[in-house]
């Protein structure tokens, strides 16, 4: 995992980490944020609902590996002052 981690840094990610899937919580309720279209994006992304598929069987996907690899890229803002 740790050969995956630095191959991510050194593509680009500005951070990368190899967490335990246990550690996730999944919170199936999330899913009533989406069929609201809270995000303005329902319907139109393919990793989010509902044309990612079944979102139960998904989480149980997920469940069945024993760690998660996540990264982050951050982009900075043109124009913004932090």
């Amino acid at each position: 995992m740790t050969e995956l981690i630095t191959a991510l840094i050194s593509l680009g990610a500005t951070n990368a980490a190899a967490i335990p899937t246990s550690a996730i919580p999944f919170e199936p309720e999330l899913i009533d944020l989406c069929k609201m279209n809270s995000c303005g994006n329902y319907g139109k992304n393919w990793c989010c609902p509902p044309l990612v598929g079944d979102t139960a069987a998904l989480i149980e996907k997920a469940k069945s590996y024993e760690n998660i690899l996540v990264f982050q890229k951050i982009y900075p803002l043109e124009g913004f002052i932090a």
